[in-house]
Formats: C-alpha cells, structure tokens, sequence
C-alpha cells in the first residue's frame, strides 16, 4: 500500500513540474486515446466527430495533409502492384499517427479485403463510414451556413473524392468573419458543375493563428 501511494505521488510530482502547455497536452491526449478506444471497441459512444475535433489539439495534427503525402502514395503504388501485405504495412504507418485519416482507412480496408481478413476489412469500413458521416452529416455543403467542416487539406480533398466529384476551381472566402474553401466541381455522370462550401476555420486557426 505504501508503495501505491509513494507511486501515485511520483506521477503527481512529474505532472505538477510540468508547464502549463504540457499539461493541457496531456489531457489533450487523453481526451484523444478516450474517444479513439471507444472507436476501437465499437462503442455505442463511440464519437468520430468529436475525434477529428479532438485530434486538432494533439502533436501530430498537420493542418495541411494530416500525414505525408509520400506514404499515402506509397500505399496506393503497393496495391496496384498486389502487394496488399506490403499495403496494408503502410495503412499502418499512416494511421498510427493520424488515426483520422480516411485515406487510410479506405487502403487498410481493400488491402485486407484481397488477403481475405474480412474482420479487420469490416473494421475499417465501419470506421470510414464513421469518419465521413462525421464530416456529411453537419449540412450538405451548398450554402456558407450548411457548410461541411474539414480539418485538412487531405481530408477535404479525400472527401471530394468519394463523393466521386472532381475539382474544377477552388476559392478562399470570407463569411461572417469565418474562412470557406468554396469548390467548384463536377458529377461526371451527370456533367453537371456546382459549389461546395467547406468550413476551414479550425484549419487557418492552427496553421496562422487568430485571422
């Protein structure tokens, strides 16, 4: 028991040395790995917008990609190849860091689904399904009021890409005080072009500060 509690005080001691940025960034990261494992376990509460939301104040956000380009290209060119081993490899890589990333997820579930994991195949769909209905769910994107709200560059773009639109002309405006990137795309099906408007505050805030 003595021990226990010489360890509890340990821990307080090192929390309580810490500035005031480093704790925030722990509890940062602890309200991030709560609602990551309530994903993990397929939680009733498990809660994919407030996971991307929560994934913006941990070290390894990048406003502008999420994860390296490179790796995410590296995945695609080992599935082309059919190296789905090799593929799933770097679906890891990607999301050990940026578990958000649907791009990841996309990989990680056709990679698995051709080496015939179809759990862990199934897992990764329920997670993208979770993560893009977190991003449609919030309006449908054709006025600044019923924006979509993205958090990167990458996932605005990954997004785009399985509604199955393609990007014509892209804008920065201003709104109310707040930034949208306005897209001007395209249903190939139908040849038909329109705009999307994408809230992309907490992305400006992180990358410039206050605007």
């Amino acid at each position: 028991m003595k021990q226990v509690f010489l360890s509890v005080l340990a821990i307080l001691s090192l929390f309580g040395c810490q500035t005031t940025s480093e704790r925030l960034q722990v509890q940062y990261q602890l309200k991030y790995q709560m609602l990551l494992e309530n994903i993990k376990s397929q939680s009733p509460d498990a809660d994919f917008l407030g996971l991307r939301m929560a994934y913006t104040d941990t070290i390894h956000y990048d406003p502008y990609g999420v994860v390296s380009q490179s790796v995410i290209e590296e995945a695609f060119a080992r599935f082309d190849e059919k190296d789905y081993q090799g593929c799933v490899n770097q679906a890891d890589k990607i999301l050990s860091t940026a578990y958000i990333s649907m791009d990841g997820h996309y990989l990680a579930m056709v990679c698995h689904l051709e080496l015939h994991n179809e759990e862990r195949a199934n897992y990764h769909q329920y997670v993208l399904n979770g993560l893009f209905s977190s991003i449609s769910s919030g309006g449908n994107g054709r006025t600044f009021e019923s924006a979509y709200t993205t958090i990167s560059i990458g996932e605005l773009k990954t997004f785009l890409g399985m509604l199955g639109l393609e990007v014509k002309e892209q804008g920065l405006r201003f709104h109310k005080g707040k930034p949208y990137d306005v897209m001007t795309v395209m249903e190939s099906e139908i040849e038909e072009e329109f705009d999307l408007y994408f809230d992309i505050s907490i992305q400006l805030e992180k990358g410039y500060g206050d605007l």
